[in-house]
């Protein structure tokens, strides 16, 4: 089967997980084998009607089979996709560490500046008059860099707030979709046991529907019965553990693509996370705190 590779490739491919045309694969192969178990073993056990009911279980087996590899293909995909989004998501939240720490060391150097000129302003106001016009430019221009590095830093600390967000929502994502994965690797598993457990039952059919006209007939047709059953019971079991892996891979995609949408909004904050545009006004404000501090020490 070709079925398995092609899907895994197209997923792994995809700029996005995208389980549409697996989930429609191992629907079609599990309802058709159900389906086709059912139908054939639902024919009247008489001779005439042998080779239809060997055909339909035969059509069952390969549509089991069919389901088998569109449930491994399934598994294979979700698992990539999942594998991926732990990746990013740590990714990014190192690329969120390593951009907010250039912009909070700016952000203390400000706060740090702005206590320091509050300390001087207190000691200007106890000089005489005469001195403190002397300050007054020095610190009207100190106060006017420190406001205007502030307002330069506020894009670069916006972007890191929406950053963090953004990481929060992939983690939960994550975790989400973590669950998600877990079922539909569990249910494919189960596809793919039920689709290899209905070769014994459909076998032992055949091999009795081989001695259908032996006598007493009646036994005959009896012995065919008791392994009716198990055959359809498992084909059942194959199509339900499809459903379910059906079901969940679309919970998987929800999941994965919440957690798309919250990378691709990271990536555009990460953009504005710059914190240059405060380092003149900062390099300024430092000059004049280094001068009013330097003409402080110089006052008896």
């Amino acid at each position: 089967m070709l079925l398995l590779p092609l899907i895994v490739a197209l997923n792994a491919a995809a700029a996005t997980y995208d389980p549409s045309a697996g989930r429609a694969a191992l629907r079609q192969a599990a309802t058709g084998c159900h389906a086709a178990i059912v139908d054939a073993t639902g024919l009247p056990l008489e001779s005439e009607k042998v080779p239809s009911i060997v055909k339909g279980l035969d059509e069952g087996l390969s549509l089991a089979r069919a389901a088998a590899d569109a449930a491994g293909g399934l598994d294979a995909a979700a698992k990539a996709r999942a594998q991926d989004m732990k990746s990013a998501t740590d990714a990014l939240d190192r690329r969120l560490k390593e951009s907010s720490a250039p912009v909070a060391a700016e952000r203390r150097r400000i706060d740090a500046g702005s206590a320091d000129l509050r300390g001087f302003k207190t000691k200007i106001e106890k000089l005489p008059d005469e001195d403190q016009k002397k300050f007054a430019p020095r610190v009207a221009k100190a106060d006017a860099s420190l406001k205007s590095a502030a307002e330069a830093l506020g894009p670069a600390e916006a972007a890191v707030l929406v950053m963090g967000q953004r990481v929060l929502e992939m983690k939960a994502a994550l975790r989400q979709g973590g669950k998600a994965f877990e079922e539909v690797s569990s249910a494919s598993t189960g596809t793919v046991l039920a689709a290899g457990e209905l070769a014994d039952p459909v076998a032992e059919i055949k091999k009795r529907l081989s001695d259908l006209n032996k006598p007493p007939v009646e036994t005959s047709r009896a012995r065919v019965q008791e392994v009716i059953e198990p055959a359809r019971g498992t084909s059942l079991r194959l199509f339900q553990a499809a459903d379910r892996a059906c079901n969940r891979a679309d919970d998987f995609r929800r999941a994965s693509s919440a957690h798309a949408d919250a990378s691709d909004a990271f990536e555009k904050a990460l953009s504005s996370a710059n914190p240059a545009p405060a380092k003149p006004f900062l390099e300024e404000a430092d000059k004049m705190l280094t001068l009013i501090r330097e003409l402080l020490e110089k006052k008896p």
